[in-house]
């Protein structure tokens, strides 16, 4: 979603939070450090705090996983992609009976 999607920020505000690395309202939601983004755009941190909440209430907190269960998701693929590898090669294909 355009940031320009976001109530309370016009082509100024655009600008800067572009200039900055914020290119769109899904990353403003997620943005981490909102003082380290106030000193790259000249934006206060309070109005930052307020704009990203607005992105948040414009594109919902879900648009990426949370840090965490995207750490659970891989490694639980990881482990069966192992355990796949390391079983025999595909005798769970046909039921367990291997074709000749």
């Amino acid at each position: 979603m355009d940031l320009l999607g976001v109530r309370g920020i016009g082509p100024l505000y655009r600008e800067k939070l572009e200039a900055a690395g914020v290119r769109s309202a899904e990353a403003l939601a997620w943005v981490d450090d909102l003082p380290a983004l106030a000193a790259r755009t000249d934006i206060p941190v309070g109005r930052l705090a307020a704009l990203q909440a607005e992105a948040v209430r414009a594109v919902g907190r879900q648009v990426r996983p949370p840090p965490i269960a995207l750490r659970s998701a891989l490694a639980s693929v990881l482990h069966l992609a192992r355990t796949v590898r390391d079983s025999r090669p595909l005798s769970w294909v046909a039921g367990g009976r291997r074709s000749t």
